[in-house]
């Protein structure tokens, strides 16, 4: 993909000016991946073609898994559902639920800070949508991507929360219990 939407001369003398006096940038020492759907023509704006396929391309790559997983999912919420009748324990069946909903979050997290905001920084140009204050945004939920991934299984499944809490409950929480007898309480009061 990087080939086919990858720099390109015309490209760059068109935001050759924009990104100096905007972002105070050297077109000549970035690299940049860009879909200009609307090049200019001698009469006016042209669609390429060749740029719609690319991103259409892209936008296909990420679809696909998503696809996939969610017709797994579907199949594996089946099956996790009936664990009690095919002999398993409710223990079994209730971590199995946790897991499940932990593994749907973690479609949904990268669907909201990967592929949505790629969808949209890359179909934007196609509807000619100038948005310079939305990179700023995009590239947090970009960035965060990374934190937020792993924090479901965390805080979905009881056993990997609850070694959590343990590990970390020795370092910095630890309960000091100290017993008291009946003797010292009566003396106190008399």
């Amino acid at each position: 993909m990087f080939y086919t939407i990858g720099s390109r001369q015309e490209i760059s003398d068109g935001l050759k000016v924009s990104l100096e006096t905007l972002y105070d940038l050297n077109i000549n020492r970035i690299l940049y991946c860009t879909f200009p759907y609307w090049l200019p023509t001698v009469e006016n704006q042209g669609l390429t073609v060749k740029d719609i396929m690319a991103n259409l391309a892209i936008t296909i790559s990420m679809a696909f898994p998503i696809l996939i997983i969610a017709f797994c999912g579907t199949k594996t919420y089946g099956k996790v559902k009936n664990l009690t009748e095919h002999g398993k324990n409710e223990y079994s069946k209730r971590l199995q639920l946790q897991l499940y909903k932990a593994l749907v979050a973690q479609v949904i997290i990268p669907t909201i800070f990967l592929f949505l905001p790629t969808v949209f920084i890359g179909a934007s140009p196609l509807f000619k949508l100038n948005i310079p204050w939305a990179s700023l945004p995009l590239s947090i939920l970009f960035s965060m991507f990374a934190v937020v991934d792993s924090i479901p299984i965390i805080f979905l499944v009881d056993e990997y929360r609850n070694a959590l809490f343990a590990f970390f409950g020795g370092f910095c929480c630890a309960n000091e219990v100290v017993p008291a007898s009946v003797n010292e309480t009566s003396n106190d009061q008399q």
